[in-house]
């Protein structure tokens, strides 16, 4: 679950959309017991009161009237979405914005939010710190010497709700979804926090600390560690690419066991290694690094996948380009900081009389946790 949402919010003359996007799997938390989970647990439908529950919105201090809740699967990505109409008041001088989902369950829970009045867009997040926004629309009109859109525009950023021709007496609202479009890359116009979210996606997903600590076990020169890392790194960056945009779909019920099973290899190798380097009375840091880039670029192609999901499950279509950079930065920054904190102990520890023995005490945790992960995925 990544804790990460999306939303769009329309502001108009006749009132407030609202378009969220929500990884399916989060909503379980909704639900109550999370292993109670039935087959109608997948239908977006089943949370849509407790979603319609998480935003309140105000205009000049009166509460908007809910006019219309729709909800949908985004199938592509794992994700559910839902669209929500409040009409106004009479007056909408001041309007107030509350978002109150999973902030008891994840404190760091975030939901990146990009606003569009008068033509005019600006983005901000809800956190726990922030769950209401607050704009002074009249005031901001009046700065702007523009006037609120007569409705709201048919096409949404993240994907578009349309009404399919029905009957007048019995209209049933239909879907239609688009695809990402890339369109202009305007980094000014993405949210910076997409950076601190790559950031925060590397030292929470677990299993991707646990393949760069094995990474760079026996890589301690700066040559080695520099080609298994940009190995790595240019494979998750194409295929994290690739994923996000929709051109490549695997599975994560695939994916998932898949990385853990890299964790393990890693492990595995690594002692292997330290073992044959123990008979030869030689360090095994030379031969057991280069013949390994080529296996760890297929091991980065595998773990860029997982890196997308967070992106695809938030349903992101506006900006999406400038999103996936800003988040790709932040995930080397990530890894560039758990190799500033590993390597320097690596070189300490190596220095020791019980500095090979550390080495496969690590080694034995790295295999065996990613052995955990493997079975629990299976």
């Amino acid at each position: 679950m990544s804790g990460f949402t999306d939303t769009s919010i329309q502001i108009a003359a006749t009132g407030v959309r609202i378009i969220y996007s929500v990884p399916a799997d989060n909503l379980l938390e909704l639900a109550g017991d999370p292993g109670k989970a039935s087959p109608s647990s997948a239908l977006p439908v089943v949370y849509l009161e407790r979603v319609k529950g998480g935003w309140q919105v105000e205009a000049s201090g009166e509460r908007c009237l809910l006019s219309q809740a729709l909800s949908r699967t985004l199938e592509a990505v794992g994700s559910h979405q839902y669209q929500f109409t409040f009409v106004r008041p009479a007056g909408m001088r001041e309007l107030s914005i509350r978002y109150s989902l999973f902030f008891e369950k994840w404190p760091d829970h975030e939901n990146f939010v990009r606003v569009f009045m008068a033509g005019q867009r600006q983005r901000m997040r809800f956190t726990a710190e922030q769950p209401t926004l607050s704009i002074p629309v009249a005031d901001l009109l009046r700065q702007w010497g523009s006037s609120l859109a007569s409705g709201f525009f048919d096409s949404d950023p993240n994907h578009r709700f349309s009404l399919d021709a029905q009957a007048p007496d019995n209209p049933v609202p239909g879907i239609q979804e688009v695809q990402p479009s890339l369109g202009r890359l305007q980094l000014s116009q993405v949210d910076p926090g997409f950076v601190s979210l790559g950031v925060k996606h590397i030292f929470a997903g677990f299993d991707h600390v646990l393949f760069i600590v094995g990474l760079v076990m026996l890589a301690r020169r700066g040559r080695e560690l520099l080609a298994l890392v940009t190995a790595f790194t240019v494979a998750h960056a194409v295929t994290m690419a690739l994923s996000t945009l929709g051109i490549l779909r695997l599975d994560p019920n695939w994916t998932e066991p898949m990385i853990a099973l890299t964790i393990v290899y890693i492990g595995v190798e690594n002692l292997l290694a330290l073992y044959r380097a123990r008979d030869a009375g030689t360090h095994p840091r030379r031969s057991a690094h280069w013949r390994r880039i080529g296996l760890v670029f297929v091991f980065g192609l595998i773990h860029g996948v997982g890196f997308s999901y967070v992106l695809r499950e938030m349903g992101l279509r506006e900006d999406l380009l400038g999103a996936l950079l800003y988040f790709n930065a932040g995930v080397e920054l990530g890894q560039i900081g758990i190799i500033a904190v590993t390597l320097p102990a690596l070189l300490l520890w190596d220095r020791a009389r019980w500095g090979r023995h550390f080495s496969v005490a690590v080694s034995a945790a790295v295999t065996l946790i990613g052995a955990a992960l493997l079975v629990t995925r299976l």
